[in-house]
């Protein structure tokens, strides 16, 4: 079995899509949503599990966009490293 190169081309579209995705991650509405579920909106335990839900789904879709933004990065490093074996 033949091993082929990697396409640096399609691997810089791959990169630019991620990176796409991640920043619309940082941005969604969601990611404030906790602070619209405050004391001054409700008050009780159920009030305070649902904050603290909303304060963990923000923490995850953070982390989320950490992984899709350090994924895009390193397509952008083996874009680079296949272009530099092309060139050779």
């Amino acid at each position: 079995m033949s091993v082929t190169p990697a396409d640096p081309d399609a691997l810089r579209v791959s990169a630019r899509t991620i990176q796409r995705l991640a920043m619309s991650l940082g941005g969604c509405q969601a990611l404030e949503l906790h602070r619209r579920a405050g004391t001054e909106v409700w008050r009780g335990p159920l009030a305070s599990a649902c904050r603290d839900d909303l304060v963990m789904i923000r923490r995850r879709l953070l982390a989320a966009q950490d992984e899709l933004l350090h994924a895009a990065r390193r397509l952008s490093r083996l874009a680079d490293e296949a272009d530099t074996l092309a060139r050779r």
